[in-house]
């Protein structure tokens, strides 16, 4: 390897190599590294997911580098009985197409505890029952990834009186156990001004934040 070496810089001192030109040999590269690693991304949720994209997007690709594509089945105002309907459920698997999926990230539960939405299947009882056989079925479909969810964050109950169950979902949220899913906290987030005047949905700096959370996480299980 050592006489290897020194052929190899022999040929670049007398110009038979380029600056920056690739050489491999056995045991030994030089020149341009490797491209970074490819993650196709599921992202997955309700409005806060629908709105993650650029910034959320861009938080997770600071800590989470390379060539990111991330596939968005998010629905406004989504409850998880509504994103496992074939409304939601059909048009993301066609989405996705033959692309195999690296990871999902996934918020979602705002809806949930709206008791005015129970119509739709929101409800905090169950709830991480029904998160849980949602999961697995993203699974089923998609392979068994890694999961990074966020838990819910903050509410503006004087503007969104509905919205009672908050901390009862919060709960549920906390209480999910499976392999290879990670949670990700919040509710703390104050970069930039963590609301938009509507008092749910997060504001770029927010959504940048939360991204780069959820990057952190996966990059933790890894």
């Amino acid at each position: 390897m050592k006489h290897l070496i020194l052929i190899v810089a022999a040929l670049a001192l007398t110009g038979c190599i380029r600056k920056g030109q690739h050489v491999s040999i056995p045991g030994l590269t030089l020149g341009t590294p490797a491209p970074a690693t490819s993650h196709v991304i599921l992202v997955s949720g309700q409005s806060n997911m629908v709105r993650f994209n650029p910034a959320g997007y861009a938080g997770f690709s600071s800590v989470v580098r390379g060539n990111n594509t991330f596939i968005n089945c998010a629905g406004n105002g989504a409850t998880l009985q509504q994103l496992s309907s074939p409304a939601y459920w059909d048009p993301c698997i066609q989405k996705v197409g033959i692309q195999k999926i690296d990871l999902i990230l996934f918020w979602q539960g705002e809806s949930e505890t709206n008791p005015t939405l129970a119509s739709a299947g929101a409800s905090p009882v169950g709830y991480a029952e029904r998160l849980t056989s949602f999961f697995n079925r993203m699974r089923t479909q998609f392979g068994n990834v890694p999961i990074i969810y966020a838990q819910i964050g903050v509410v503006n109950i004087a503007t969104l009186p509905d919205f009672t169950d908050w901390q009862a979902v919060k709960d549920e949220q906390a209480n999910v156990r499976m392999s290879g899913v990670t949670m990700v906290k919040i509710d703390d987030i104050t970069a930039g001004s963590p609301l938009t005047t509507d008092g749910i949905h997060y504001d770029d700096p927010g959504d940048y934040e939360v991204g780069v959370r959820m990057g952190r996480a996966y990059m933790g299980m890894e």
